[in-house]
């Protein structure tokens, strides 16, 4: 049943202080005594966030995990990222017999995957795996930046590998960075799946709004995709493909690039026009079109494969700008 709003006038003490009361009955129930402090929080629509200090701190999420010896190494890697994407901070793996070679499974792939936790307690039949990074000590666009960086680097590396015609071992290595970007990426949906449990979490993580967490979600999708699909044009190159004609692959890669820059440009809060922002994406959406329509292109470069993942590239970058667009509009009106 939804609740009426209070209305509470503001009073003077002291000669210059404001003060207003808090609802005796929100008190009692989030155990708000007198001498407790709580924390405020500034909002972009000019409200204020309330927050008892006793509850800025979320209970730590404890699950237990039981393996048994019938399960394939896939179901165990499974369960164990869902459990990490789903937030919690504890994880207990419990083995129903003395089994050396599925621990080792198991903390490699800790080490490997779950890029904040490390295994602080060990058995013979006993695994305690728990994060060791805080909350807010990785803010959301700084894990957005991490990401799209191993990314860009990625695609840098892959055109001048095509350039000079390199060899497979570093198309290899561009390929395998790809876990990199999935490493970061299953941190980001963390975080924000974080950020739905706790609204002080969620501030503290740097998001403004809670409105924004779904496109955030669809950003950080967005760039583990680019990341396959970079990889997958490395693993093409591994196979022994190279382009007949680069001149219209180079003038893809090139427009990825541009795009890239400026989705990191957008996360570390540079200044830009919208217009000269929505006219660099209906440019690169007509490069798109072209190259679709345009037959010999496939021709030309010798792999449908190649030209596609480089298209869809630039299509996660829109999308990617776009969001970060729409969010930085919204939060200008907001501050109007």
């Amino acid at each position: 049943m939804e609740r009426e709003a209070e209305t509470r006038r503001v009073q003077l003490t002291g000669g210059a202080t404001l003060i207003v009361s808090l609802p005796k009955d929100w008190a009692k129930k989030v155990g708000l005594q007198p001498g407790d402090e709580v924390i405020i929080i500034s909002q972009p629509d000019m409200t204020l966030l309330l927050i008892p200090k006793k509850m800025s701190k979320t209970l730590p999420l404890v699950a237990e995990i039981n393996v048994t010896g019938d399960m394939k190494d896939e179901e165990v890697a499974r369960l164990l990222l869902t459990y990490y994407i789903a937030g919690y901070e504890t994880l207990i793996i419990n083995l129903d017999a003395e089994d050396p070679r599925a621990r080792k499974q198991i903390k490699d792939f800790v080490r490997r995957k779950m890029i904040d936790s490390e295994v602080v307690d060990e058995s013979s039949t006993r695994l305690v795996i728990q994060s060791i990074l805080g909350v807010a000590e990785l803010k959301i666009e700084e894990v957005f930046t991490k990401m799209l960086r191993v990314a860009r680097n990625m695609l840098d590396d892959l055109k001048q590998a095509l350039l000079r015609d390199s060899a497979s071992d570093l198309y290899a290595d561009i390929a395998e960075r790809d876990d990199e970007v999935d490493r970061f990426y299953w941190l980001a949906v963390r975080q924000l799946n974080r950020a739905l449990i706790s609204r002080y979490v969620m501030v503290s993580l740097g998001i403004e709004d809670p409105r924004n967490i779904g496109e955030l979600f669809m950003v950080s999708k967005a760039i583990e995709r680019i990341g396959d699909h970079i990889a997958r044009v490395a693993y093409e190159c591994m196979k022994g493909w190279r382009p007949k004609s680069r001149d219209k692959l180079m003038e893809l890669i090139d427009m990825d690039l541009k795009m890239f820059d400026t989705v990191s440009s957008l996360l570390v809060g540079d200044e830009h026009d919208e217009r000269k922002l929505i006219g660099l994406i209906l440019d690169s959406e007509r490069m798109a079109r072209a190259i679709r329509q345009d037959r010999g292109v496939e021709a030309a470069v010798g792999s449908g494969i190649v030209m596609d993942s480089m298209l869809r590239v630039l299509e996660y970058l829109n999308d990617i700008v776009e969001a970060l667009v729409d969010m930085k509009v919204e939060l200008a009106s907001k501050q109007a």
